[in-house]
């Protein structure tokens, strides 16, 4: 029809469209939609070994109604910690494997008797192969200047992917 924008995954993904976000999640029960979450370390803390991690925000799926899925699906209905998104986008980045996340080389011993370390890291799969190259590929579209809403984000002779993300704030200041 006239005026209406027709946009495939990747274009929903390029132009941050939250409709699509939400039309693309509807095709999943919340349970499964929840699962997936959690497999790619979302709702739990990553044990990197810092003290007073946040686990994030991902309520239990039980508890979702509609529309806590559909603000979930476009980003606003959970919260994550920098790891745990760090840790969610090299899921793609290493073929739709898991790596639990580590800052440091090898292994070491908290001061609370944690052992940490990328000699600890564990691994599993949440996505394909094919799942995670198809999705890296729709998030290099991000940075496209013809396409995306981050061109700024594009350095000239690299491939660079991303996905943009709203964000809110608490009060004027952010404090």
């Amino acid at each position: 029809p006239h005026g209406t924008l027709h946009l495939t995954l990747t274009g929903v993904i390029a132009k941050s469209s939250n409709i699509g976000t939400v039309l693309a999640a509807s095709q999943f029960q919340h349970k499964e939609l929840y699962d997936y979450l959690r497999r790619f370390g979302l709702g739990t803390r990553t044990n990197i070994g810092v003290r007073g991690e946040s686990s994030g925000v991902l309520n239990n799926w039980r508890n979702w109604s509609q529309i806590n899925q559909d603000t979930i699906a476009f980003g606003q209905g959970l919260a994550v910690n920098a790891v745990q998104m760090a840790a969610a986008v090299n899921t793609i980045a290493n073929g739709g494997v898991y790596v639990s996340p580590s800052l440091v080389k090898g292994e070491a011993t908290t001061s609370g008797g944690q052992t940490v370390g990328s000699d600890t890291s564990k691994t599993h799969r949440v996505v394909s192969a094919r799942a995670a190259k198809l999705t890296a590929q729709m998030m290099e579209s991000v940075t496209n200047p013809d396409t995306g809403t981050a061109a700024g984000a594009a350095i000239d002779g690299y491939r660079v992917a991303g996905k943009t993300g709203t964000a809110q704030r608490v009060g004027k200041t952010c404090r």
